[in-house]
């Protein structure tokens, strides 16, 4: 089976909830790993796979602070991700004027380092969406349709 690894970082436990969703529907078809505090070889390892990030925003639009030290990481290595293609899910409330902010700063700091943005981010209110785990798994099923 091919390998697959998710990404996850959460705040609440909801996107933590999505990645094992995902984890659990996924591995019929994939060999799915969920890594929760990764480094740049951990994503680097899954060159020519497929990466799934799950992540929350917070209030103030960081990431949640699993993340935080992958992403300072990427900040200061600015390579390393060539080949590694990846799709992002980013969980928030839109109530926020920084709804989606971690979405788009993880995902420049992942394309500075070289790796590739397969689809749009799909961006969900966690209190308008109420099932994110079967929106994402939904979304991403088409999105390997797109780009198998």
């Amino acid at each position: 089976m091919q390998p697959l690894l998710i990404v996850s970082g959460s705040v609440t436990g909801t996107s933590a909830s999505v990645s094992r969703y995902l984890k659990k529907c996924l591995s019929r078809d994939f060999s799915v790993e969920i890594n929760e505090s990764p480094t740049i070889k951990d994503v680097a390892s899954y060159k020519d796979y497929k990466v799934v990030f799950c992540f929350s925003n917070t209030g103030h639009g960081e990431l949640p602070e699993s993340l935080r030290p992958f992403h300072q990481e990427l900040m200061k290595e600015k390579s390393g991700l060539d080949g590694v293609k990846y799709w992002l899910i980013n969980l928030g409330d839109r109530h926020f004027t920084t709804y989606g902010q971690s979405g788009r700063t993880l995902d420049a700091a992942l394309q500075r380092c070289g790796a590739q943005r397969k689809s749009d981010i799909l961006l969900l209110d966690v209190f308008a969406d109420k099932y994110p785990a079967k929106v994402s798994f939904a979304w991403f099923m088409k999105q390997l349709q797109l780009d198998p």
